[in-house]
């Protein structure tokens, strides 16, 4: 690999975990204030934002193993993938 090649890599290494930083941030502080806001406080307040996140980094295990998904079953599916077929209709 030329020397450039290993320079772009390496800053678009970097540039993605900075925007994850932020993102991580940015999500925690929105996740404490939300259960702040719903009369938490204390060891529950921090500790939940990492437990929901770990959870759903959890329940989305099957797609890290490369088993086949139904469209209904991931967090956060709002519609189905393209080329997903309703089984219960005709």
């Amino acid at each position: 690999m030329s020397g450039a090649g290993r320079v772009i890599r390496w800053s678009t290494a970097l540039a993605v975990l900075g925007v994850a930083a932020v993102a991580s941030v940015a999500s925690y502080e929105h996740a404490y204030d939300f259960v702040r806001m719903h009369g938490e406080d204390g060891w529950t307040a921090r500790l939940v934002p990492p437990t929901v996140d770990g959870l759903i980094y959890a329940s989305d295990g099957d797609s890290r193993l490369g088993a086949p998904q139904d469209a209904g079953c991931r967090v956060g599916a709002v519609a189905p993938r393209p080329g997903y077929r309703d089984q219960r209709r005709p």
